[in-house]
Parts: C-alpha cells; structure tokens; sequence
C-alpha cells in the first residue's frame, strides 16, 4: 500500500518513485542533511536511495515532499521522521509535511502518541517539533554513520490529546 497523493499550494506529498533516486541521493548525501540522520549509510549513494525508495512503497505513512523533484521526505512508522534537502530550507515546509501526515496517521490509527526525536545540535529539527507540539522525553546516545560516532539524541513525543486539542 503507498502513500495518498495530496496536494497543497506548496507542494505535493507523494509516494516515493523509482525515478527519485538521483534527487535523493544527491540531497541527502550533503553534509549538513546526512549528518542529522544517524542512521544512514555513510557516504550515501545511489543504491542506498533505491533501496530506501522500495522500501518506502510499501509504507502507508511516507511521502516524497515533492516540487517538480522529490525536495525531502516525511514518513510515520515506528516514530515521527523527516528530511529536506538544503535548498528548500527555512520556508516551512516540514512543518506543514509532518502537520499533514500526522492528521492522517491519527485519523487512521489508534494510537495514543507517536514518537519522534533530534540530534542535540540540530536546533531546526527542534523547532520543527516544538511547533507541532512534540515534548522531551529523554536524551540518549545514538551511533552516527555519518559523524563515526555517538551523538546525543533528544527523545520526543507527541500525544493525541494534545494534537486533538491544538486542531480544536
């Protein structure tokens, strides 16, 4: 099962396509996208956009943030996840991807929360979930392929309740 297209003034949230691949890799190969994500391949190339794009069809909760090209990505499965190649930065467009998919991972689920988290010094992923109402859990060490190393990573979460009462 894919994903829904939907489409906003903005952009178009879409299932991942084969033909993404050159997009993906290239934006989430640059340093300061690849570097937030720990759990990437390091270096990122081709073969590990295709692989990720396979495995993405078949996820009911992860679109393509879409422009003429795939720009980034935004997905629910086991917790909230987003990335945004560099050149579409500081427009909110996140923002509105994750409000999107979050609307319809509740009106399809029923789960009581859905997680999510940040590098400790990605200050925009912070904000990001700060505006959607995400709130510390707890921090941790996570291994970064890309950094070689453990980071701190900042736990979040987001409850129903609270979503359900911002909507209101």
């Amino acid at each position: 099962m894919t994903a829904t297209t939907i489409e906003t003034p903005d952009f178009t949230l879409r299932a991942f396509e084969p033909e993404d691949a050159d997009a993906v890799t290239s934006l989430i190969s640059e340093p300061e996208v690849i570097r937030m994500i720990p759990t990437l391949p390091y270096p990122y190339v081709r073969t590990d956009a295709k692989a990720f794009i396979a495995e993405a069809r078949n996820r009911p909760f992860c679109w393509a943030i879409a422009t003429d090209r795939a720009i980034g990505g935004v997905a629910i499965g086991s917790e909230l996840g987003y990335w945004l190649g560099r050149p579409y930065w500081g427009r909110g467009l996140v923002t509105q991807a994750a409000t999107i998919a979050i609307d319809a991972f509740f009106a399809a689920r029923d789960a009581a929360e859905i997680p999510s988290g940040h590098l400790q010094d990605n200050s925009a992923s912070r904000r990001v979930l700060n505006k959607l109402g995400f709130v510390e859990t707890g921090r941790r060490l996570v291994y970064s392929n890309c950094r070689r190393g453990e980071v701190e990573r900042v736990d979040m979460r987001l409850l129903r309740a609270d979503w359900e009462r911002r909507a209101a």
